[in-house]
């Protein structure tokens, strides 16, 4: 039997005796399923080409509006981000 510290055995009690589980090591270990996916969403990672780290700190309300556009409109925030820099340089060159 395993030798566990005190603090352990306290913790979650003595552990049962052999007597206690028989046919345990010969049970079968059963997974739990994967989780379903929702309809729409991503199921698979997929090459971005998106290799750079951008990172900076905004507002909290700006982040709780970023996310929630980004979700209602079902994109990456990243792709939210693209957009809007790409609006911004069309509205700067006319």
């Amino acid at each position: 039997m395993a030798n566990f510290p005190k603090l352990a055995s306290r913790r979650f009690g003595a552990p049962p005796s052999f007597e206690e589980t028989p046919g345990n090591l010969a049970a079968p270990e059963i997974a739990p399923a994967a989780p379903q996916t929702p309809a729409g969403a991503r199921k698979t990672r997929q090459k971005t080409g998106r290799t750079v780290l951008f990172s900076t700190r905004v507002s909290e309300q700006f982040d709780r509006d970023f996310r929630a556009t980004a979700a209602r409109d079902n994109l990456l925030l990243t792709r939210l981000l693209e957009l809007a820099f790409d609006a911004y340089k069309r509205e700067k060159n006319s």
